[in-house]
């Protein structure tokens, strides 16, 4: 038996099913998303199981109905989590130096996209030495 692949918690297949029935995957990135289902399953108990279908028929149905309310409720609570640290992170955004904010807008972008780490890096070689031309060229400007 190995344990990774027989036993898991219930509770997950109920959180997912939860979130592809709000379609919430389409509001947050994967590594949000991690977080969110960390943040969610932190707030339930654990509910250990071999076989989905051994669960599905043998728990009662008020038990079901109660363990959906309890994913319900804590998947609200990560939501709002979510809400707040995003509030949080804008106002600090805000009060951030010019170029602090443009790498964030980028890093979005380019996560957005799901652009390869190194394309990234070689756009960044390219803009940088441009810049850096630019930069010059500024700064030689007869006065």
């Amino acid at each position: 038996m190995r344990l990774h692949d027989d036993i898991h918690n219930y509770y997950e297949k109920i959180m997912i099913e939860e979130i592809i029935k709000r379609q919430l995957e389409k509001h947050y990135n994967e590594d949000v998303m991690a977080d969110f289902c960390c943040t969610v399953l932190n707030q339930l108990p654990a509910r250990y199981i071999r076989y989905d279908v051994d669960m599905e028929f043998y728990l009662p149905q008020v038990e079901r109905i109660h363990m959906e309310e309890r994913v319900n409720i804590a998947i609200d609570v990560a939501i709002s989590q979510i809400a707040k640290k995003r509030a949080d992170m804008s106002k600090e955004l805000t009060q951030a130096p010019t170029h602090v904010k443009l790498a964030v807008d980028l890093i979005m972008l380019l996560e957005q996209h799901e652009v390869a780490a190194d394309d990234v890096l070689k756009a960044l070689e390219i803009i940088k030495s441009d810049y850096e031309k630019k930069r010059l060229n500024t700064n030689i400007q007869p006065a």
